[in-house]
């Protein structure tokens, strides 16, 4: 999750390349929600990236909070 559209870009190709499945989406709610779909398909993420600050959104932090009341058991890098 980030607000700069080049940097998702950049981290998508980055982590594709090396044989990962991404998602990638601009701000917190939009991350929540990508989050509990993958929950809900019965393919979780691994790992969730997030931008500390999101300008007119959640940032890394809260959204963190919000992902782990879904699976407490998630790794997060923010």
């Amino acid at each position: 999750m980030d607000d700069m559209r080049a940097l998702r870009g950049v981290l998508q190709r980055m982590l594709t390349a090396r044989g990962f499945d991404v998602t990638v989406v601009a701000d917190g709610a939009a991350a929540v929600r990508a989050f509990a779909a993958s929950l809900e398909a019965g393919q979780p993420f691994d790992v969730a990236i997030l931008d500390l600050t999101v300008p007119g959104g959640d940032g890394g932090q809260a959204t963190v909070a919000r992902l782990l009341e879904l699976a407490p058991d998630l790794r997060a890098i923010a």
